[in-house]
């Protein structure tokens, strides 16, 4: 069957502006990228913590394509994050981004468990157009099949990519290209465990390019209205299940206890028990 020319046409269109591709040409000048190390699995061993530069020994063939830079801003396990190390660590991103015009990017490296929570804050924070990318890793570098090594090659492709301009905080794993807003932690052993839910990946890394699908939607970076740089602390803000049964005795004790806020996980389209609504009702009426 032959087809008419406005459909051949159209279909190449689709294609061309649906898969957006970065071929890893060599270049004169590699783009300058840093990494700032934070700690978590992909460092972790069973004798300590691999520095920053210990990464990067790691992949030799990172110099081939990109000028590599290093900083170690903390060396600790994901969970041990803290709400000052988010914000000082947005901070620093934003005055490396403002006093390296130069800089093509950034490469975040940090725990699996907290990964998405701080992706999410710094696409919120860091205001800035250049790629900023998180990776980790689900594996240790003594364990077989450590996958550190494989994200962090990947991670500084696209951070070195200039189709990664613009499309917010990006989280690089198993080959995969997340956007921050979306991704989540699935499963807490396998090298896939990440996903983006039904939008699926924002892109994916092959061997040499690098494949985007689409773009994020929503505002981010520059575009967002939070600036870190004029506070010095965050509010506490905690975490309240709602579930079978519950009572609002939790609800009463953070507030009591010096929540600035409270976010309720609540069932259906925002459903809460009987007692966590009484209880709600009475913290907002002190207010």
């Amino acid at each position: 069957m032959r087809l008419p020319g406005r459909f051949i046409v159209a279909a190449a269109l689709y294609l061309i502006a649906a898969n957006e591709c970065y071929a890893g040409e060599q270049l004169n000048e590699p783009p300058a990228v840093r990494l700032i190390a934070t700690g978590g699995t992909i460092s972790n061993h069973q004798n300590g913590r691999l520095t920053a530069d210990e990464l990067v020994a790691l992949v030799p063939s990172l110099s081939r394509f990109v000028s590599v830079e290093t900083e170690q801003f903390t060396n600790i396990p994901s969970s041990a994050i803290s709400l000052d190390h988010w914000l000082e660590l947005s901070n620093r991103l934003n005055t490396i981004l403002d006093e390296r015009p130069d800089l093509h990017g950034i490469v975040v490296t940090t725990g699996t468990d907290t990964l998405e929570e701080t992706a999410y804050f710094l696409n919120l924070t860091v205001k800035s157009d250049r790629p900023i990318v998180v990776v980790g890793a689900m594996r240790t570098p003594d364990e077989v099949g450590y996958d550190g090594s494989a994200n962090l090659l990947d991670g500084f492709k696209v951070a070195a990519a200039e189709a990664s301009r613009g499309r917010g905080v990006l989280v690089v794993l198993n080959e995969q290209i997340h956007g921050a807003r979306n991704v989540t932690k699935n499963h807490a052993q396998r090298l896939d465990a990440f996903g983006s839910g039904v939008y699926g990946p924002m892109g994916s890394v092959g061997s040499d390019r690098i494949v985007y699908h689409r773009r994020p939607m929503r505002r981010h970076t520059r575009r967002t209205e939070f600036d870190p740089s004029t506070i010095d602390h965050l509010p506490r803000v905690d975490i309240v299940m709602s579930y079978l049964g519950a009572t609002g005795n939790l609800i009463t004790a953070a507030h009591q206890s010096g929540a600035k806020g409270l976010i309720i996980a609540a069932a259906g389209a925002g459903a809460t028990t009987p007692g966590q609504s009484d209880a709600l009702q009475k913290v907002i009426d002190r207010v």
